[in-house]
């Protein structure tokens, strides 16, 4: 009887050391994702706002208001001069 005792508390102790490890291995992950969590969701920000300027960019309205600022205009027939392929 004193053989199987030992048995057991052999695998008493084994399971408790694998379940320990287990948990921090759990605790080591799930702070990981948490990390990879928080990165995805600053990027998604980011991609948002890029996209915010990209369409501010596209406008047609900011296009010709940055135009007059250089005082930028459409030519005129007599400023464009046609260039022929020899």
């Amino acid at each position: 009887m004193n053989k199987i005792n030992v048995l057991l508390l052999i695998a008493v102790v084994a399971s408790a050391f694998v379940l320990v490890t287990l948990h921090y291995e759990n605790r080591v992950l799930y702070t990981q994702l948490a990390k990879e969590q928080q990165t995805a969701y600053q990027l998604n920000e980011e991609h948002a706002v890029l996209i915010l300027e990209q369409a501010k960019f596209t406008n047609h309205h900011v296009i010709q208001e940055a135009a007059a600022k250089q005082t930028l205009h459409v030519p005129s027939l007599a400023e464009t001069k046609m260039i022929e392929k020899e």
